[in-house]
């Protein structure tokens, strides 16, 4: 139970008393006029006692109402529609950059991924990763023939002697 101070907790009509438990092991159960039921280790002698669910339902209350009173600064949706195009044309640039880098490599588009840098208030492009396998970036290198690739190239040697 939450730390409630008993003291000022509503003060509450017992309504029945129940003894639960076995010995070394017993509890009472008092069930009051607000319907909760408060358990204690010893019977109240009292015809009122304090309930502290009432406390915490009343220190929540209090909470909630400072909360819905507290000023806050809703997006308007003008701003909403500015920054959902931003973003629309943005993704839409980003899409066509995929696009472009896939048919000049002769990949999938899925083998494309736009890198994106937030540069304060908005991100942007920053670039691009572009994962290739072993049979395409040979077949890429031959068709660019800057470099001359063989079929054994790709394969780790291993010292003499091993």
């Amino acid at each position: 139970m939450p730390d409630v101070n008993l003291k000022s907790a509503p003060q509450r009509e017992v309504l029945d008393v129940v003894r639960v438990g076995s010995y070394g092991a017993v509890e009472y159960h008092h069930k009051l006029s607000c319907g909760h039921i408060e358990r204690r280790k010893r019977k109240a002698a009292a015809k009122y006692i304090a309930c502290t669910l009432c406390a915490v339902s009343i220190r929540a209350r209090e909470e909630l109402g400072e909360l819905a009173s507290a000023k806050t600064t809703a997006v308007l949706p003008d701003d909403i529609d500015e920054l959902g195009t931003e973003i629309v044309s943005i993704e839409t640039s980003a899409a066509r950059m995929v696009a472009e880098l896939a048919s000049i490599f002769k990949i999938p588009n899925d083998m494309v991924a736009i890198n994106y840098v937030d540069e304060g208030e908005a991100f942007t492009v920053g670039g691009a990763t572009i994962w290739l396998d072993l049979e395409t970036m040979q077949r890429v290198l031959r068709e660019n023939r800057r470099t001359s690739v063989s079929e054994d190239e790709h394969r780790i040697r291993r010292p003499l002697g091993q």
